[in-house]
């Protein structure tokens, strides 16, 4: 599955530089650090916002209560059919933070 993810990864970085925030992906490690850090019981809903390739949005979905509502915000289309793909019981909401903030009012 890393293998993967970074080829999906190194590919959108090609193809869109400037829409790819980071050099590489997210390592397993920080998102298990990331997702620990949460306090579950009192989220009701958590927002993802760059969820790229989904090494975040893994932990977040294996720690996240059942009850609590969870999106994923990301710019590329590609990762996003790809997190939709990955993650079919996370709403993949599709666009910049704004755009997706406008949709939300």
């Amino acid at each position: 599955m890393i293998a993967r993810n970074y080829r999906h990864f190194l590919s959108e970085l090609v193809a869109h530089p400037k829409a790819v925030a980071a050099f590489t992906p997210s390592s397993t490690i920080l998102a298990r650090h990331l997702a620990a850090s949460v306090d579950w019981h009192d989220a009701a809903t958590v927002l993802e916002y760059g969820a790229g390739t989904g090494a975040v949005t893994e932990q977040i979905v294996t720690q996240c209560p059942e009850e609590t509502q969870f999106f994923a915000i990301e710019i590329s289309s590609k990762f996003a059919g790809y997190l939709r793909e990955r993650f079919p019981s996370v709403g993949v909401m599709e666009g910049s933070v704004e755009q997706v903030k406008t949709l939300c009012e």
